[in-house]
């Protein structure tokens, strides 16, 4: 599967919609605003479960994070569902 290397290109012109909250699926992508920068997203993990998320993080490596901690809550933007070639 191919995806656009950033971000905001994965979240504008990849997956087949925004899901909801309530409906995402492990393997939907899941995007965040971390920078704050005026740019919508900067920053993206893989769904895996009920409220954990897979994901970079640029002082501890690949770690597996929980969507409800305050840090990731406060900067979540939204999720869809890559589209499966």
């Amino acid at each position: 599967m191919s995806i656009p290397r950033t971000s905001d290109g994965q979240y504008y012109k990849y997956g087949k919609s925004a899901v909801d909250d309530h409906a995402r699926k492990e393997g939907d992508l899941v995007y965040f605003n971390t920078l704050r920068n005026g740019k919508p997203v900067s920053h993206v993990g893989i769904w895996l479960d009920e409220k954990r998320f897979v994901h970079a993080s640029s002082s501890k490596g690949v770690i597996i994070a929980n969507i409800n901690d305050t840090y990731y809550r406060t900067r979540y933007v939204g999720a869809n569902r890559p589209i499966r070639e």
